[in-house]
Order: C-alpha cells, then structure tokens, then sequence
C-alpha cells in the first residue's frame, strides 16, 4: 500500500507540472480544447495507476493458468497509456502527431484486449 500511495503522490505531482506546462505553452487555446487536455491527462493517470495495479496483481498470480492472458492485457493496457502519452503530446503541441497514428494504436490495442478475454475464456472455459 505503501508504494501506491508514492505513486499516487507522485502522479498528482506530475499532473500539476503537465497543467501548468500546458496552460503557459497553449494560452491561445479555447476553454473547450484545454478542457479535452485536462480530460487525457486524467485518463492517462488512471491508465497508469491500472498498470501499477495489473502488475501488482501479475505478482499474485505467481505464473497461473491466468498468467499469460493477464499478460497480454497489461500489454493492452501499457500500450493504450503509451498511445494517450502521443496523443497528450500532440494535442499540447510538443510534436504533430497523425490521427492514423492513434487509430492503428487504439485497433492494436483491441486487439490486445480481444486475444487476453480469448485467452481467459479458454482457460477458465
């Protein structure tokens, strides 16, 4: 419990720097796309705190049947954070990113999903 709450301190921490690097890099932007920066950045927040909890529930699994399936749905997890860190990126304007870029991310990441659920159904099936 104790290193979530580090984590959790420490993800506040940078939220508070990422908003306020946000709002002095994009001061001509509209309430409505600044609020849409805001939203990602939460999301991403709780995406990461998802993988620190799949992992810490991998450890409890200690390599069972539902191991592996486990596996690639923290993959899926990880790499739809990993997607959202491009996406916050380009939205704040640090690099262009292309939207094909962040769809095919988002169908790799289902993809992950629909082969962890297949996973997890043929073992518990």
């Amino acid at each position: 419990m104790k290193a979530f709450n580090r984590f959790f301190i420490i993800s506040l921490f940078v939220l508070t720097i990422a908003g306020s690097a946000s709002a002095q890099i994009i001061p001509s932007k509209g309430g409505g796309e600044m609020f849409q920066i805001i939203v990602d950045t939460f999301t991403l927040l709780f995406l990461l705190l998802c993988s620190y909890i799949a992992m810490e529930l991998k450890n409890i699994l200690k390599g069972g049947e539902l191991a592996s399936s486990w596996m690639v749905l923290i993959g899926a997890v990880v790499i739809f954070a990993f997607i959202k860190i491009i996406e916050l990126a380009g939205r704040v304007e640090y690099f262009p990113v292309s939207d094909v870029l962040i769809s095919v991310g988002y169908l790799i990441v289902s993809i992950f999903l629909f082969v962890g659920f297949l996973k997890q159904k043929k073992t518990l099936g």
